[in-house]
């Protein structure tokens, strides 16, 4: 007899299997955005922005990564495809990159817009606007990572690929602001551009990763 909702009790348990430091983490989080509400530090809203739309999204990747043989014997053993699972990891990054740290952004912005009007002189939009390169990390680290973590070349060598293709993801966030400089870009266009080069990888990497993840042996 099939589940139901197969494809919910799956991003449940991908969810599940990245929380066990996510409540010290938010714990960190807030600790950083308390004291940037207190101050108005720049610095520490800078730090929360950067803790939430990376080291959050970062333990659906590394749980994406890590994933052991004997686990994914086990979920390929209940009544879903192969092309579930990679979707179930994609939709759990997009949460978790996306839709919580935007929540928690914006409060934090909104608030410093309200208290420390001097350190958010340039208006609400203008400080979301420079805070978009930080959501590019996570989804150029996976669009990287997912692919080869998935294929018969990366199975064993997850720890690997993910520290490679996280030190390359830092390479293409330097390397874009200094073509911004080139082409005399101004600093928000060079976001929207760090953005769209992130999410343009991630959704390539998707239909590569199903190919590659459909021809793995377990």
């Amino acid at each position: 007899m099939k589940a139901k909702h197969p494809m919910k009790g799956l991003l449940l348990c991908s969810f599940y299997t990245a929380s066990g430091n996510t409540v010290l983490l938010l714990l960190a989080l807030l600790a950083l955005g308390g004291v940037f509400v207190v101050t108005g530090q720049v610095f520490f809203f800078n730090m929360s922005v950067i803790y939430a739309t990376t080291v959050l999204p970062m333990q659906v990747i590394i749980g994406m990564a890590s994933n052991d043989g004997k686990w994914e014997r086990f979920q390929l053993s209940m009544p879903i495809r192969r092309s579930d699972l990679i979707r179930v990891h994609y939709i759990s990054l997009v949460l978790s990159g996306t839709v919580v740290p935007l929540v928690l952004i914006t409060a934090l912005t909104g608030v410093g817009v309200v208290l420390h009007e001097s350190t958010f002189d340039q208006g609400f939009a203008s400080a979301m606007i420079n805070s978009v390169p930080a959501f590019g990390m996570p989804f150029l680290i996976s669009g990287l990572c997912f692919p080869l973590a998935s294929s018969k070349l990366g199975k064993g060598r997850e720890g690997a690929i993910l520290s490679i293709c996280f030190f390359i993801a830092i390479g293409i966030m330097m390397i874009v602001p200094q073509m911004g400089d080139w082409f005399n870009l101004s600093f928000h266009m060079v976001a929207i551009l760090i953005a769209g080069i992130s999410a343009l990888i991630f959704i390539v990497s998707y239909p590569i990763t199903r190919k590659m993840y459909s021809k793995m042996d377990f």
